[in-house]
């Protein structure tokens, strides 16, 4: 059933954006296999100049923490349907682990201008490697 709002024009324009977003975002989306996830994790750690290996350590070094962190937040961006603790579970963490990375990045990303750099290069070899 039809909200009353949608009966305006405004509001036929409001739900006709929704749509044409949310099928961007679907087309946009790729289907979150072993190999992509692992693809896009090695792609962010090259980024970062660290060895693949490294992202399932216990390691507490800043520079690895930060590539996981980053590693994390593009994989709930690009496979919406891979669950926070199906990321967990490939880093050995707990789903509040990914939770937390998530956060951190966006909060870094709005007051560290070379966080927000990292996370915009990363984001153009994202969309490279999907061409």
């Amino acid at each position: 059933m039809y909200q009353a709002h949608y009966l305006t024009e405004q509001g036929i324009k409001e739900y006709k954006a929704t749509i044409s977003r949310q099928h961007f975002l679907d087309l946009k989306r790729k289907k979150a296999t072993q190999e992509n996830c692992e693809n896009l994790i090695r792609l962010v750690f090259n980024h970062f100049k660290i060895s693949f290996e490294l992202a399932k350590t216990k390691s507490r070094k800043r520079e690895i923490i930060i590539a996981r962190q980053f590693a994390m937040y593009f994989l709930r961006q690009e496979f919406y349907q891979l669950s926070l603790q199906g990321i967990a579970d490939y880093f050995d963490k707990d789903h509040s682990t990914v939770v937390h990375s998530i956060k951190q990045i966006n909060n870094l990303c709005e007051y560290d201008s070379e966080i927000k750099e990292h996370q915009e290069k990363i984001m153009q070899r994202i969309i490279e490697m999907y061409k």
